[in-house]
């Protein structure tokens, strides 16, 4: 039974360490209206979402604060807000949802298959890593787009 918990202990760490956002800025939400949403509420909420998942863990922590990006995406001057999470049993996949906080509505990026890591957040840009098992990596950027938020990729590479 300890060598299954220290196992699955090393393995979250393990994914952690992998799942850790590289130069990502904070991006402040001056290009967003003034609103009076509860972003403490919003990130229950995502909790909630989260918790809808198989072993489902959000990457928002002291540790990663950057993990929660606050930011207009939708376009419709209230603020949303973008965080990444993984989840799994057996197979774990890195996810990035976006919450449109005013409608309430959740937008996740992806088939649900692949794996999705926030990279950088600059000048309203999302900028992430999709990895397609067993070797792809591809970098890209997200976008809100006909009602959803959308992976578009700029370059490939494989792992050899």
């Amino acid at each position: 039974m300890k060598k299954a918990i220290l196992a699955a202990f090393i393995t979250v760490s393990v994914l952690l360490s992998f799942t850790a956002c590289d130069n990502v800025q904070p991006e402040s939400s001056v290009s967003s209206a003034e609103t009076t949403l509860d972003m403490e509420q919003a990130m229950k909420d995502l909790d909630k979402y989260c918790s809808g998942h198989p072993v489902c863990m959000r990457l928002d922590s002291d540790e990663y604060p950057e993990q929660n990006i606050i930011y207009d995406f939708t376009g419709d001057g209230y603020d949303d807000l973008v965080t990444g999470f993984q989840y799994g049993s057996g197979i774990v996949r890195v996810a990035v949802v976006l919450y449109d906080v005013a409608n309430q509505v959740f937008y996740p990026v992806g088939n649900g298959y692949d794996s999705y890591k926030i990279v950088s957040f600059e000048d309203g840009i999302l900028t992430v890593e999709e990895y397609v098992y067993p070797d792809q990596y591809t970098m890209g950027t997200v976008e809100f787009k006909d009602n959803e938020f959308v992976f578009v990729a700029n370059s490939r590479r494989g792992v050899n």
